[in-house]
C-alpha cells in the first residue's frame, strides 16, 4: 500500500497537467477572441477543477508525515519527484490562471472605453435639436 499516496500525486499532478493546457487554450480563445470557444473551455474546466479539488490534499500530506516505516529509497525517491512535480504544476496553473485574469480585465476595460466613447459620440452640447418637423433647430420644441 506504500504506492498509494505516490499513485495519488501522480493523478493529481495529471489532472494539473491538463489544467495547465486547458488554460493555455483558454488563453488562446482569448487572444484570438474565439467567445464560443472561451465558454465551451469553462465547463470543461469547472468540472476539472472540481476533481482537483476533491482530492484532499492536506490528508494525503497528512498521510505523507506519518508514514509508519520509511519506504524504501526507490519510492522515497519518486515520491519526492511526484511530489515536487504537483507543486511546480500548482504554482504554473495559477500563473497561468493570473495571465488569463489580465488579459481578460484588459479587454473589459478596452469595451468599457470604447462604449463611453460611443456614449459621449451620442451626447449633444445642447444647442441642436429637432423639431416635430424633423427639422434641426437651435432649440426645444
Amino acid at each position: 500500500m506504500e504506492d498509494e499516496p505516490i499513485h495519488r500525486l501522480e493523478v493529481l499532478a495529471g489532472l494539473l497537467r491538463r489544467l495547465n493546457e486547458m488554460l493555455e487554450d483558454e488563453y488562446a480563445a482569448l487572444t484570438r477572441e474565439e467567445i464560443t470557444r472561451f465558454e465551451a473551455l469553462q465547463a470543461e474546466k469547472e468540472v476539472l477543477v472540481a476533481r482537483i479539488t476533491a482530492i484532499p490534499i492536506d490528508e494525503l500530506a497528512k498521510e505523507l508525515g506519518t508514514l509508519q516505516s520509511p519506504p524504501p529509497k526507490a519510492s522515497l525517491e519518486k515520491l519526492q519527484l511526484a511530489w515536487a512535480d504537483m507543486q511546480v504544476l500548482g504554482r504554473a496553473g495559477a500563473d497561468l490562471q493570473k495571465r488569463n485574469e489580465l488579459l481578460i480585465n484588459k479587454k473589459l476595460a478596452v469595451v468599457r472605453d470604447a462604449l463611453k466613447a460611443l456614449e459621449l459620440s451620442f451626447q449633444h452640447d445642447g444647442s441642436e435639436f429637432y423639431d416635430p418637423r424633423g427639422r434641426l433647430t437651435q432649440k426645444l420644441p
